[in-house]
């Protein structure tokens, strides 16, 4: 059975890019969430296209991954904003972007989509973006498998 809300870190095991993977693995063991059989967590590591098989089936789809900003946080970013910085839809430089613009031009997008980038700070803490990331996370997230 699937379930109802499924969780994606994604990234790489390099540097700052495995901060949505590593997100997703400290995220998965919150008090809050363990219980939770509604929720499938996931860890893609440079998904490519591949990301459109793990945007179908589900009710509501939260993507976590690390963002290039200059100023360290958590950013809810709308598919609408990510979807109009992708480029040509390509196979080369394929990412999250691209996945979901070729998810949406065939009608695969989940009916709730959440995006949330992660800018580490250049110090490599977890303990100025983690209990933000919890917060957003855990208003993204309705308790008890209740969706909207």
């Amino acid at each position: 059975m699937t379930k109802p809300i499924r969780v994606i870190g994604i990234g790489s095991p390099v540097a700052e890019d495995s901060v949505g993977i590593e997100a997703v693995e400290r995220l998965r063991q919150e008090a809050q969430w363990a219980g939770r059989s509604d929720i499938e967590w996931l860890v893609l590591e440079r998904p490519g296209a591949t990301l459109l098989h793990y945007l179908t089936g589900v009710e509501r789809v939260c993507l976590i991954d690390a963002l290039n900003h200059p100023v360290a946080g958590v950013y809810r970013i709308a598919p609408a904003e990510l979807l109009a910085q992708a480029g040509a839809i390509s196979s080369h430089d394929f990412g999250v972007a691209e996945a979901l613009r070729l998810a949406q031009g065939l009608g695969q997008l989940p009916p709730h989509l959440v995006i949330y980038g992660i800018a580490p700070p250049t110090d490599g803490g977890w303990e100025g973006w983690y209990p933000q990331l919890c917060s957003l996370l855990g208003e993204a997230l309705p308790p008890g498998g209740q969706l909207p």
